[in-house]
């Protein structure tokens, strides 16, 4: 594989027809798919595969591990130093000892346990877990086997376990390194940690050491031993122990059969998970399978058909992702011409964390559906058996932007990297940096243009080297300002940026040192040097910047407008503790007061435990009927560390604990605040304020006053009045109409006319159109195309292809939030008209814009529809032009090269007096052609009248 290849994603594969897998239920038949790659140590590649279906996104996560590849293996994560804990696989990699390079979650679990045991059996050197004659009479959870010999296969184990002494007694062994219970046997060697304190912290075990097949000594109950080396510790619980302990004593030879379908010596690793889901190239259901007719997150691992490759695979749900079904999960496994497969755990446990090519650190490769990664038991790591001395063979020279305005700063990393495609640590300061064809100055790693061109950077290090091309420019045809709107609190800092457009549609930082700031009010804040620092008072303010001779306009908002809780003192209360051991009491007092002339003191009393402690103040009614930000309270603090909460619940039921300190480390009064979820419903009530304890470890007894609530409403921006920015400067833009053009007109929407003033201005477009070779109304449609002389293209909601000359004209379905979930079949005919178009100009109509913030509902699919596009233009060179037939105003953007418009139509705003500006409210965009060349103007339908 080339370098490209390695040290970046894949370029986009995108296929339209005939994609390589298995059938699928109509729901998710593939409509887009794109592949990306990159290789994690020599041997082991990363796959992302993003498939676009008829329900959704589906994100497939592949590690492909060559099985003939010597430089790798396989090792059981876990963790070795406290048998039974869990901890997220990324741990599991980073900690391992021997050299994981990447890792997926491994086997089941009971989840409601602080130390559990795996369901199944797995090994690494011994058995880690073993339960005697699992899978015996029922095949529940396979295991993944990788032996001595180098063989990778997949089944059910099973095994009986004994311990045989010299003189033929027999004692029946429930397992290895579980976790105690009942009246079980079991056997503990190093697998499981140093000494027996873990078994013995939960149950009565007498125990039998036994060091190099020898008894060498017995302990009794909570008597914890160490765990020989070369040895390991029977553990026999009181129940049976009169049956078992005479039997064993110091000197006596003993010896562990363990009876399986393989022989322990030829046993490498194995690692249990679920059943199987394909045997020999065919879906099966047997053993453990969960849910398997509905979609969730999905691990699992397989082997090719030719035994070359192990594919461990991972799908995402319950997010962006939809989750796979068993036999979805299947077809995706054949796609890798997988034939043999088993499950893994999967739900929140599914997870894939692996270190990328050249990097030094692991990184979690999917997106865990908990949002973090979930604490889990095992997993399966890849381990590079690469020397740890190999000397760097290649770097890879990488820069946050590859394209700026001049003067932005641009850093730039470097990674090195040894012959078996593992990352090697560099001292950073050692790095020579050198540029050519631009000037300059650097600092560090970081270099800022001060002329515009094609440059070249270059990296040495050592023997090696690497260089990238970097574009500066100058010259901007738009720029704006962002955010419009800056909030801050009081005395903070905040600034402005100024994104820049060129005419090739790339955006990026301009530092432009001909800027000046007005504030309408200063009394808000000041400027220096381009920051804004907030003052003490709250409020908003207009700020008008001259930049290059244009003028652009924003607010700051200062603050929150607080208000206080009407009647918070004379509300309905009382104390409640948790747990029983707990004591709690409220009242009402004039002893302090932050605010007014009371407030609620809260006493209670913790026991010493472990377990989590709270004291009560229980309201009744205390109601925010409108939408707020936050809530702050006084606080009266006495320095316990202990942490205060609010409970509050929606108009849904749905309930939060808000947390508005998490250490009371202060005395006397101090105001605290929380925010509220946007996504509340209201009414909402606050039930509760408390102070909890995670943990006390010695008894208790303190009070905390509250007083003095609050209610945090930002400052309302709905009304705020922008001023009108002038238009991009297009260099496709026409100042006057060409002759012997083909001209084609276009408007915006026109259906759902309620106004007198909507049929006046739709007769003035019918006149103004009436001239052209094309009229072509966007969005949804209401024309009488009698009145129009020229042909009429509707967008209608439906897909369609028209030609004209040199002007390929595409209607899209958006109506029902996007292409897929309006029309499936869309993508593909949209990119094979694309294909096989001769025009050298396109206009797309859609109502939904895909770069919009408010456009497609599928985020990632009208990212994915910009994409397309972009590369399109990129790889003809012909116009693009992406018409969005919805809203309420008018703007022309270029992004990546394409040219997206917004087009109101008849849709518009009224402004609180009643008014309408006709000006800047009604727009026609007439297109021209001449010599195979476009150009468009932007005509005001009310155009402005000089006296």
């Amino acid at each position: 594989m080339r370098k490209t290849l390695l040290s970046s994603l894949l370029a986009l594969a995108i296929i339209f027809s005939s994609i390589a897998v298995p059938s699928y239920a109509a729901d998710n038949e593939p409509i887009y798919e794109r592949v990306s790659a990159e290789t994690v140590t020599r041997g082991l590649v990363y796959e992302k595969k993003e498939i676009l279906t008829r329900e959704g996104w589906v994100d497939v996560h592949v590690l492909r591990m060559d099985l003939e590849d010597d430089m790798l293996s396989l090792d059981l994560l876990r963790n070795v130093g406290d048998y039974g804990v869990k901890g997220t696989v990324q741990q599991f990699v980073d900690s391992d000892s021997e050299r994981a390079v990447a890792g997926i979650n491994g086997s089941f679990y009971d989840t409601t346990l602080a130390k559990t045991d795996s369901v199944g059996l797995n090994y690494d050197e011994t058995f880690f877990s073993l339960l005697s004659n699992y899978n015996a009479s029922y095949q529940g959870a396979a295991s993944l086997v990788r032996t001595t010999a180098g063989d990778t296969f997949i089944d059910f184990l099973s095994a009986t376990v004994t311990a045989k002494t010299d003189s033929d007694y027999v004692m029946n062994v429930q397992g290895f390194n579980r976790q105690p219970k009942n009246s079980d046997i079991i056997i503990y060697d190093r697998g499981m940690g140093e000494t027996t304190q873990g078994p013995d912290g939960t149950a009565y075990l007498n125990k039998i050491i036994v060091e190099n097949g020898i008894v060498t000594g017995t302990a009794s109950p909570k008597e914890v031993v160490s765990i020989p080396v070369d040895g390991y510790v029977i553990t026999v619980p009181s129940s049976v122990s009169g049956s078992h302990m005479g039997n064993f004593p110091v000197g006596t030879g003993v010896t562990i059969e363990v009876a399986s379908g393989i022989q322990q010596d030829l046993l490498e690793i194995a690692i249990s998970g679920g059943g199987r889901i394909l045997e020999n190239g065919e879906i099966v259901n047997t053993g453990l399978v969960v849910d398997p007719n509905r979609r969730h997150p999905r691990t699992a691992v397989g082997l090719t058909g030719d035994g070359t490759e192990l594919i461990a695979m991972v799908v995402d749900g319950r997010g962006e992702s939809i989750g796979a079904t068993h036999e979805e999960l299947a077809g995706y496994l054949k796609a890798y011409g997988v034939t043999d497969a088993m499950h893994m755990d999967g739900g929140g446990s599914s997870t894939m964390v692996g270190t990328g090519y050249g990097d030094m650190e692991s990184s979690v490769f999917n997106a865990p559906s908990d949002g973090v990664q979930r604490r889990i038991l095992n997993g399966l790591g890849f381990v590079s058996l690469a020397p740890d001395d190999s000397p760097i063979h290649e770097l890879v020279l990488e820069a946050d932007h590859d394209k700026v305005f001049k003067n932005t700063e641009m850093t730039f990393s470097m990674k090195a990297i040894d012959e078996y495609s593992n990352g090697k640590t560099i001292n950073s300061s050692q790095i020579a940096w050198s540029v050519q064809g631009v000037a300059g100055k650097w600092s560090g790693n970081s270099f800022t243009p001060s002329t515009s061109g094609i440059g070249k950077v270059t990296a040495y290090y050592g023997m090696h080297s690497d260089s990238i091309t970097i574009n500066v420019v100058d010259a901007y045809i738009d720029i704006d300002v962002q955010p419009k709107i800056l909030r801050l609190s009081e005395g903070d800092t905040g600034e402005f940026t100024f994104m820049g457009t060129d005419a090739t549609g790339f955006k990026g930082v301009v530092q432009s040192q001909n800027i000046s700031y007005t504030l309408a009010d200063d009394s808000v804040g000041t400027f220096i040097n381009g920051k804004f620092y907030a003052k003490a008072k709250p409020g908003i303010s207009k700020v008008t910047f001259d930049i290059d001779n244009r003028s652009l306009s924003a607010y700051v908002v200062v603050g929150d407008n607080t208000q206080p809780f009407a009647g918070f003192e004379s509300v309905t209360f009382s104390p409640l503790a948790y747990p029983e051991t707990v004591t709690a009491a409220a009242m009402l007092v004039d002893e302090e007061a932050s605010e007014g002339d009371s407030s609620f003191r809260l006493d209670y009393t913790f026991e010493k435990s472990t377990v989590t402690q709270a004291g009560y103040l229980v309201f009744d009614d205390m109601v925010f009927n409108a939408p707020i930000n936050g809530i702050l309270v006084d606080v009266y603090g006495n320095a316990s560390g202990h942490t205060v909460k609010a409970m509050v619940t929606d108009a849904t039921g749905r309930k939060e604990n808000l947390t508005l300190s998490s250490n009371i480390n202060w005395r006397g009064w101090k105001t605290l605040k929380t925010d509220l979820p946007d996504d509340f419903v209201y009414p909402v009530t606050l039930n509760r304020l408390y102070v909890v304890a995670l943990q006390t470890p010695r008894q208790y007894s303190g009070t905390v006053y509250f007083d003095n609530l609050m209610q945090r409403i930002d400052f309302s921006t709905d009304k705020l009045k922008f001023d009108v920015e002038q238009l991009i400067a297009d260099p496709l833009m026409a100042l006057t109409e060409p002759a012997n053009a083909y001209k084609i007109s276009l408007f915006g929407a026109t259906f759902g006319r309620n106004r007198l003033l909507d049929n006046i201005v739709l007769s003035k477009v019918y006149r103004e159109m009436g001239g052209s070779d094309r009229a072509i109304f966007a969005g949804g449609t209401d024309v009488d195309e009698e009145k129009l002389d020229s042909d009429v293209i509707e967008w209608g909601n439906a897909f369609g292809s028209y030609d004209t000359p040199d002007v390929k004209i595409i209607t899209l379905a958006t109506g029902g939030g996007g292409l897929y979930a309006t029309d499936y079949t869309q993508m593909k005919r949209l990119y094979e008209i694309l294909s096989g178009t001769s025009q050298n100009n396109i206009i797309i109509l859609g109502n939904r814009s895909p770069v919009n913030e408010d456009g497609f509902d599928d985020v990632r699919e009208g990212l994915l529809l910009h994409e397309i596009l972009r590369d399109f233009k990129q790889k003809t060179g012909k116009n693009v032009f992406y018409v969005n037939a919805s809203g309420y105003g008018f703007n022309v953007d270029i992004r990546d090269g394409v040219r997206y418009m917004d087009l109101n139509g008849l849709w518009y705003t009224i402004d609180s007096d009643r008014a309408i500006d006709l000006n800047r409210t009604f727009y026609i965009v007439d297109f021209y052609v001449v010599n195979h060349k476009l150009s468009y103007k932007v005509k005001n339908l009310y155009p402005l009248v000089q006296y």
